[in-house]
């Protein structure tokens, strides 16, 4: 594509492709790209380059009280990873709990005691 291309196009087109163009990079470095509406409030890897994330969410609505304070919503878990079918990177919503599987593939190394 050439700046000519990008030039036509909308501000709106542009940020949608600047945003997926640092995804890419970002997937590419094995890196996390921070959500202004999100804090990350733990974060776990996974295998196949997957991560979990606790996280406090901003619903963005001009009236919401838990946005105004400051606080957001949550924590809630959300799951990383590259969607094998599209190549995109993806976010999937959890929720409060981890399902089984999640917790066996995200648990935390057990301390080894010091001797």
């Amino acid at each position: 594509m050439q700046r000519a291309d990008l030039e036509r196009m909308s501000t709106g087109d542009l940020k949608r492709i600047a945003s997926t163009a640092w995804e890419i990079i970002a997937d590419r470095k094995g890196e996390l790209i921070e959500n202004r509406s999100r804090e990350v409030v733990e974060r776990r890897r996974g295998k196949g380059g997957r991560w979990l994330q606790w996280e406090m969410v901003k619903c963005g609505k001009p009236h919401c009280s838990k946005d105004r304070d400051g606080a957001g919503h949550g924590p809630y878990w959300y799951l990383y990873y590259t969607n094998e079918r599209t190549g995109k990177y993806t976010i999937k919503y959890i929720g409060k709990k981890l399902t089984p599987e999640l917790m066996e593939e995200f648990r935390e190394p057990e301390a080894t005691p010091a001797g």
